[in-house]
This record gives C-alpha cells, sequence and structure tokens, in this order.
C-alpha cells in the first residue's frame, strides 16, 4: 500500500477520497474494502483510516488472500472483517524498515572515493540512517519503528479489541484461527 497512486495501484488518498464520494451518494447503502495486500508504508494509513472513520454509512472488509501490516491496519477501523476463505493470511501487526547503502565513506578497489558530508549544523541528519548501515540499529529502532510500532499496536487494541497481545507481535495467521479477535468471520458477505 502506498499514499499515492502509482501506475500498478490506487493510493491510499484515492481510495479514501472514493469512499467519501461513494458516501454521498444517495443510491449507496454501504461500503466493502476487499483487501488483498501484504502491507506497505506506515503513511498510506492515515488517510484511509480518516476517512473510513468519517463515514456515515457502513464500511466492512473483505479479505480475499491477505491483510498484512498497514493493510490489517487500515482495515481494523472497519465495523466488520471477514476473510473470503479459511486460508487467507491476516496479521503481521508490526513495523519494519529495509535499509540499504553505502557507508557514509567508501572507497573502491581503484581508489575512487564517495562519500556524504554534512554541514557542522545538521549533525543528527540522517544519524539513523548512517549508524544503521554501520550495522548499529538501535537509534532507527528507538527514533522511528518503536514509535510508530506502538502506535499500531494501540490502535489495533482500540479497534479489535479482542486481540490478544500474543497477536500483536508481528505474526501472520490463517483466517481460521483469529476468528473472533482478528477478524469477526470467514466467507461471503451475503
Amino acid at each position: 500500500m502506498t499514499k499515492e497512486d502509482t501506475c500498478f495501484n490506487y493510493g491510499t488518498r484515492t481510495i479514501a477520497d472514493e469512499l467519501r464520494r461513494a458516501d454521498k451518494e444517495s443510491d449507496v447503502i454501504g461500503h466493502i474494502i476487499v483487501a488483498d495486500s501484504g502491507g506497505g508504508a506506515a503513511d498510506s494509513v492515515p488517510d484511509l483510516a480518516d476517512a473510513i472513520r468519517s463515514l456515515e454509512k457502513p464500511i466492512v472488509s473483505l479479505v480475499d488472500g491477505m491483510a498484512a501490516s498497514a493493510c490489517m491496519y487500515a482495515i481494523s477501523y472497519t465495523s466488520r472483517i471477514l476473510a473470503h476463505q479459511d486460508t487467507d493470511m491476516v496479521g503481521c501487526i508490526g513495523t519494519m524498515i529495509t535499509v540499504s547503502g553505502w557507508p557514509k565513506l567508501r572507497r573502491d578497489a581503484d581508489g575512487y572515493v564517495e562519500m556524504r558530508i554534512y554541514a557542522d549544523q545538521s549533525a543528527e541528519k540522517n544519524a539513523d540512517y548512517e549508524a544503521a548501515l554501520e550495522g548499529d540499529t538501535r537509534l532507527i529502532r528507538e527514533n522511528l519503528l518503536d514509535p510508530l510500532c506502538e502506535k499500531f499496536i494501540n490502535d489495533m487494541k482500540a479497534n479489535r479489541p479482542a486481540a490478544a497481545d500474543d497477536q500483536l507481535k508481528g505474526r501472520t495467521y490463517f483466517a481460521k484461527d483469529v476468528v473472533g479477535s482478528l477478524i469477526d468471520g470467514i466467507g461471503g458477505m451475503a
């Protein structure tokens, strides 16, 4: 999931706008989000969550494959979550980041040097990233991942109060194993 549209998918801002637009239509009696995503960017959730909370008409979610991480977070704001099949996957409540790149100073075998230089007044600019590239993940965990994860878990507890603490540690589950906690049932919308 991404906040903005890509060539392949609508972003959550577009989906949020469409939900709000449809909510105003007199022939619309409710909304269904069909979810099939392994997750996405943390910043993709707030716009969609705000839109879901603002709707006057009912909204439910149907997991058709997977609702993990950011996807699970977003659909947790709907009034009901159903899975299409027992083996649909849900959960993965947690945060992670992939950091890649060269260290701040790199010299290749031919002596070519590449480096990032920061102004004296910018001592903390990218400090978490630079430390992670050197193998020290403490800053990026403490300053980015842990606060985002704490909010994610607290919001999941508020939106899905029956979720057990051990279901909020990042594991992904078969839908059949979390009926009554992370989801409400299995089957169609009939």
